[in-house]
């Protein structure tokens, strides 16, 4: 579609994934769909679980901005995947370390740049 918005990301030098803009909210909020052009996550990780196949499916996210008051902003960072597995609690438990500590750090990231203002 003509004006769509795709975020072209890396995470790191050898994974490639994009980011292509469902919701967008001036100030308040930004929301995407993970779409992986090619393996480079499977080449990185393991060649059997792709991220948009049936064991597992790392489908939206997105950041949530609101105001606290004294100028200060709560940014909140979400993403949607499923998995199936017949390890049942145990991938779940994985899952969310995994993408948990994907996700503080890139809130990590985002904090150490407003506060020295380079966001």
């Amino acid at each position: 579609r003509q004006g769509r918005l795709v975020r072209k990301a890396r995470w790191g030098n050898d994974i490639r994934f994009e980011e292509r803009v469902t919701t967008l909210v001036p100030g308040r909020a930004i929301g995407w769909d993970f779409a992986f052009p090619d393996t480079s996550v499977q080449d990185y990780t393991d060649r059997h679980i792709s991220p948009d196949g049936p064991l597992l499916t790392i489908a939206r996210g997105g950041y949530r901005l609101e105001p606290t008051g004294n100028g200060r902003v709560r940014v909140t960072l979400s993403t949607t995947y499923r998995m199936r597995s017949r390890l049942g609690w145990y991938a779940a438990l994985w899952g969310e370390r995994l993408l948990g500590d994907v996700e503080d750090n890139v809130l990590a990231i985002i904090k150490a740049r407003a506060e020295r203002g380079a966001v």
